[in-house]
């Protein structure tokens, strides 16, 4: 239950089951030594394969494979498939491929683009700052503030 305390625990149940049904480790030996390899090509859960399981091209923009993922979930959910589990793996497939390129780039290139955005503003301000210079106002603003000083600091002192 402890995994469960861990705000990421949504996050890694779904990948410890899509790990569990990747494809199986290979092992080399070397030396004595054992080593697992995995497939990271064209098998069936690479991303190009995951682009092809929702039916868009992997220049596909976010819009397009959220088309994709609704349209295709529409088909194949379970309760529009009763008992067919052929329908069902396809649907969990479906939804899984979704989590790995629906969400996570969008929200990235989100944060970039907030994070661009301060930035540019930032830098804007700086140049605005720094091609004004010292005006007329703080000038004028500053000799009074000391006149005034000036003033009270005589009066102070003939009194």
């Amino acid at each position: 239950m402890a995994a469960r305390h861990d705000p990421r625990w949504p996050r890694l149940l779904l990948w410890s089951l899509w790990r569990g049904r990747g494809p199986p480790p290979s092992r080399v030996s070397c030396h004595g030594l054992e080593a697992r390899t995995y497939s990271r090509g064209d098998g069936p859960y690479s991303r190009t394969a995951l682009y092809e399981l929702l039916g868009v091209p992997p220049t596909a923009t976010q819009a397009q494979i959220k088309a994709a993922y609704y349209r295709q979930s529409f088909l194949y959910h379970p309760d529009r498939n009763a008992g067919s589990a052929e329908a069902a793996e396809r649907f969990t497939r479906i939804s899984q491929a979704y989590v790995v390129l629906g969400s996570a780039p969008w929200e990235q290139l989100e944060r970039e683009r907030r994070l661009r955005a301060r930035r540019e503003a930032l830098r804007k301000q700086q140049e605005d700052r720094a091609k004004k210079g010292l005006g007329w106002d703080e000038i004028r603003d500053t000799t009074l503030v000391v006149l005034l000083l000036a003033v009270f600091i005589v009066i102070g002192i003939r009194s």
